[in-house]
This record gives structure tokens, C-alpha cells and sequence, in this order.
């Protein structure tokens, strides 16, 4: 048992569900293909009238059907 939550258990649990779940409100940009997009890399988007800049936190190249997928994470 880990002694440091002795005194507060829910802050024990809170924690661990925040550090777990670090992805879940992370916005994404997915597009298709691959641009050689690296870490930390500035983007710029536009979609549905509106444009979209940030800095690349995360990435992600999956293929699909004969064809690259990226899922580019924002960082905050």
C-alpha cells in the first residue's frame, strides 16, 4: 500500500485517473497522409470556416486501406 495517500485515499484515486487518462481531452487534427510532421512541429488548419494553429504534442501514422492516416495531438 502506498502510505503517501494514507491521509487523503481519494486523492490517491483522483491522481491516478488524471495521469491515466492524459489523452482524453487532448484536441487532434486527423488528415490523410503523412507530411514528415515531427515533434513540436507548428501546423496550421482550416476547417469548417475556421483555422486551427498549434504545436504538435503528439503524432500518431496509422495505415489504413493502402493508404497513411496521421492523427496529429495538439500540445498544451
Amino acid at each position: 500500500m502506498d502510505r503517501q495517500w494514507l491521509a487523503a485515499p481519494g486523492d490517491g484515486v483522483r491522481f491516478k485517473l488524471e495521469v491515466s487518462g492524459r489523452r482524453y481531452r487532448v484536441p487532434f487534427l486527423k488528415v490523410t497522409g503523412f507530411g514528415g510532421e515531427e515533434l513540436f512541429d507548428t501546423f496550421l488548419a482550416y476547417a469548417a470556416g475556421e483555422s486551427v494553429i498549434g504545436s504538435i504534442g503528439g503524432l500518431e501514422v496509422i495505415f489504413e486501406k493502402g493508404r497513411a492516416v496521421t492523427t496529429l495531438y495538439v500540445m498544451s
